[in-house]
């Protein structure tokens, strides 16, 4: 397999945990995010935003990982967001349908400010304009 393009850090921000991605969330990069997160879960988080700004590609394995951690999350009564201005990143998300699925917001201060969504289903949160 080829070395993984993908960095993460942790940023707290009260109950939350942010997950600034970096590079390529791809197959070579993936397990070692799956496995540092499901750590994350196991030891009590639940309150989770994955910072996607920085993010410049993502394939299938990526986007598994996203709907992995967001079924993950839920198990445990939490909450998982997604920050993304990138309109590569936008665009996989609305093509795939993925963004009617994820609380999904342009910047971290909508994201950490936004109430919550209700469990029947989220809407697209995207602007009008960015849909």
């Amino acid at each position: 397999m080829a070395p993984s393009n993908l960095d993460y850090q942790v940023e707290i921000h009260g109950n939350c945990q942010v997950v600034i991605l970096v590079g390529e969330v791809d197959i070579a990069g993936v397990p070692s995010l799956k496995s540092f997160v499901e750590e994350k879960i196991a030891d009590g988080t639940v309150d989770l935003v994955y910072d996607l700004s920085r993010v410049d590609a993502i394939d299938s394995t990526g986007l598994g990982f996203l709907v992995w951690s967001r079924k993950r999350v839920r198990e445990q009564s939490g909450r998982l967001r997604l920050v993304t201005d990138r309109p590569q990143v936008q665009r996989v998300l609305k093509l795939t349908g993925l963004g009617r699925l994820f609380e999904t917001y342009l910047t971290l201060q909508e994201a950490l400010e936004a109430p919550m969504v209700p469990e029947t289903g989220n809407p697209d949160t995207y602007p009008p304009e960015r849909r």
